[in-house]
């Protein structure tokens, strides 16, 4: 399965086509089920596990301070490539900071975003919901300004929202809406290991007991029962898994949380790993171990699916 997460969907992809890279992109929650921008953080309960754990995923890493705030940041670049130290290591850039709560009993931690960083022509600069919203209208605007009212009109309606404003007061507040992740400690506690909550269902489900073609591979296979899944891909067995999912009926959406991969959990997916095999970038094997972890199986994927094809993904 592509791991690669897909957190974009028509309009949202305009972000990215007229030149803006907003770091902290929706992750489909919201009108699905999801928090949304300014929902308070759930009261912390029992001893703080993660104050001084940094988690690694998809080259960045998350630091957990005591005092229930968190800073995300991802590795340093300039025109030449990475910004190492003298000694090979990564240097970082802050993209996000915020606070977080925890559940000590159920493993749960919930991350609320304060600034995420925007990349403008001016550079990029840590912004909080009301400053978020000011390149979004930009980018809007542009598209306006290349392809015209009609063709903005046609892609809104397309994506389900009623005007510019609807839009982009969806982007923001999923920018800015809360998550929560289960959380576990591999390495005698060195390494944190995470997994994204699944938003609620909406609708009634429509893949329970079916079968569904993955259009990213021809010799894939998703098949539902109740509220689990596998995947099954005939040419690819390292990309089997299992897990659970949730569903949007109203946006024929699927959301899949996935709890093994070629028969691994998170865990001993991060314990098959070699130190044989590591980047020399990261600090120690089980950073980078943790980061490998992390990128498989931490965020709930979506896609789109087809109830009449039978097929889940994107069209190509």
């Amino acid at each position: 399965m592509n791991k690669n997460k897909r957190f974009m969907l028509g309009m949202a992809a305009l972000l990215l086509t007229f030149g803006l890279v907003l770091v902290g992109c929706p992750t489909d929650g919201g009108d699905d089920g999801g928090s949304t921008a300014g929902e308070d953080l759930p009261a912390a309960t029992g001893a703080n596990e993660l104050s001084g754990k940094t988690y690694f995923q998809d080259n960045r890493k998350t630091e957990f301070t005591a005092n229930g705030t968190y800073k995300k940041s991802e590795p340093a670049r300039n025109d030449d490539g990475y910004v190492l130290t003298t000694d090979g290591k990564y240097t970082y850039t802050e993209i996000e900071n915020g606070t977080y709560s925890w559940d000590t009993a159920s493993k749960k931690v919930v991350l609320k975003p304060a600034k995420i960083i925007v990349w403008g022509e001016s550079g990029p600069t840590l912004q909080d919901a009301a400053g978020y919203r000011q390149p979004v209208q930009a980018v809007i605007d542009d598209y306006k300004d290349k392809l015209g009212q009609d063709a903005l009109n046609q892609q809104l309606d397309k994506e389900g929202f009623s005007s510019e404003s609807a839009y982009i007061d969806y982007i923001v507040s999923e920018a800015f809406a809360n998550t929560t992740f289960t959380y576990v400690f591999a390495a005698s506690g060195a390494a944190l290991l995470m997994l994204e909550e699944l938003p609620s269902s909406v609708g009634t489900n429509e893949l329970d007991k079916k079968t569904f073609q993955d259009n990213d591979s021809t010799d894939g296979t998703y098949s539902f029962s109740g509220t689990d899944y596998t995947y099954t891909n005939s040419s690819y067995s390292s990309d089997n898994a299992t897990g659970t999912y949730a569903w949007n009926t109203e946006r024929k959406r699927v959301y899949l949380k996935q709890t093994t991969i070629d028969g691994k959990t998170n865990v001993q997916y991060f314990e098959s790993l070699s130190d044989d095999d590591v980047d020399n970038r990261y600090n120690n094997a089980n950073d980078y171990h943790a980061d490998r972890t992390n990128s498989q199986f931490a965020d709930v994927d979506y896609y789109p699916y087809n109830i009449t094809e039978k097929t889940i993904g994107y069209d190509h």
